[in-house]
């Protein structure tokens, strides 16, 4: 593999990650690593208005990512501060 593409996968798995771990922190939803958002009937209108403004979890609906437990260990934390 070259640099370059190493570079590009990372940048795949990282965007993955920052999706994924939006999800999993988002009110209204039980993100599972095996079921994603785990979206029924009961709750397919809170889902389709959270893609309207995230379309990037889509693909998570009722499919999770496997990774990511094990790339939350290794992702620097995200702290917000209030300054």
């Amino acid at each position: 593999k070259t640099a370059k593409s190493c570079r590009e996968k990372w940048k795949r798995i990282k965007a993955a990650f920052h999706v994924v771990d939006k999800l999993a922190h988002a009110s209204g939803f039980a993100y599972s690593e095996a079921l994603g958002a785990n979206i029924g009937i009961e709750n397919q209108s809170v889902w389709d208005d959270y893609v309207k403004k995230n379309k990037e979890v889509n693909s998570f609906q009722n499919k999770g990512w496997l990774p990511y437990k094990k790339m939350k260990n290794i992702m620097p934390s995200q702290a917000k501060g209030t300054n």
